[in-house]
């Protein structure tokens, strides 16, 4: 008995409740028309500003990520190392290339690559993520980017650690064969030329051979003619898996490299 009378007591409220609501409606149609509309118009703002402004991160993001390489280089221990980079291209498509380099496998690098396309979001709060990984800025300039999987910092680079990798093997190597002189190129470059223009560039079709070109005026007798300089080219091909290196293009150089070195221990 109770409970019947509770239960019609509840829907009496509701009644009553549902009846005031519609009585207030009547009375203040008008002010509610007023409200609901300026909320609705305040979404519709709100949605559109915010579709701007997204629009113009995203821009903003595409350009400044057109030509830029991220990658993130780890040391293995026993010379070893994997590098991972993401290149991105002006189209806002990327190239994902995964290194490894084993000193048990020293005549080869693994290399895997990946294409895809750069999948930017802009959250809310400002927040930028391409594909999975969040784009970290610096004064609204774009310094790196982290993963949001394995908290992955990938740094942007001017010259890849690949790069960095074939110039430091040719400089660890001897210029001289079968003699017992401790220089190698990295101590004697600078001191053969005066002045330079370096680049490394890859050779196609190969992900361990880079060609390094030494373009300037060098000395073709510095301990007996130190003022004397002569324009030439050095070019070389340096293969990081098995650290050689093969000359492309010597104008002089190395003969006066070995006439320096020579000299010096004579």
């Amino acid at each position: 008995m109770k409970s019947e009378t509770k239960e019609i007591l509840e829907k009496f409220k509701e009644k009553a409740f549902l009846k005031k609501c519609i009585d207030f409606l009547k009375t203040n149609w008008k002010k509610v028309t007023l409200i609901v509309g300026a909320v609705g118009v305040a979404i519709i703002i709100f949605v559109v500003v915010h579709s701007i402004r997204v629009n113009n991160i995203r821009n903003d993001v595409i350009n400044q990520l057109s030509g830029k390489t991220f990658e993130k280089f780890e040391e293995l221990g026993l010379g070893g190392w994997n590098l991972d980079s993401y290149t991105f291209q002006e189209d806002g498509k990327y190239i994902n290339d995964v290194y490894y380099y084993y000193t048990s496998h020293s005549d080869t690098i693994d290399h895997n690559s990946y294409d895809g396309i750069a999948d930017i979001k802009v959250s809310l709060f400002g927040k930028v993520t391409v594909g999975s990984n969040e784009v970290i800025f610096n004064d609204g300039e774009i310094e790196a980017l982290k993963s949001s999987i394995t908290d992955n910092i990938y740094e942007m680079v001017e010259i890849s650690h690949l790069k960095q990798i074939a110039v430091d093997v040719f400089c660890e190597l001897k210029v001289w064969e079968n003699l017992n002189y401790s220089e190698n190129y990295g101590e004697i470059i600078d001191i053969i030329y005066k002045d330079y223009n370096v680049t490394c560039t890859a050779v196609e079709g190969s992900n361990t051979k880079y060609v390094l070109t030494f373009d300037g005026t060098y000395y073709p007798n510095k301990r007996e003619l130190p003022n004397h300089t002569e324009p030439g080219i050095l070019s070389v091909e340096v293969d990081i898996s098995t650290k050689t290196c093969k000359i492309l293009k010597d104008q002089g150089v190395t003969t006066a490299m070995r006439v320096y070195v020579v000299l010096g221990y004579s």
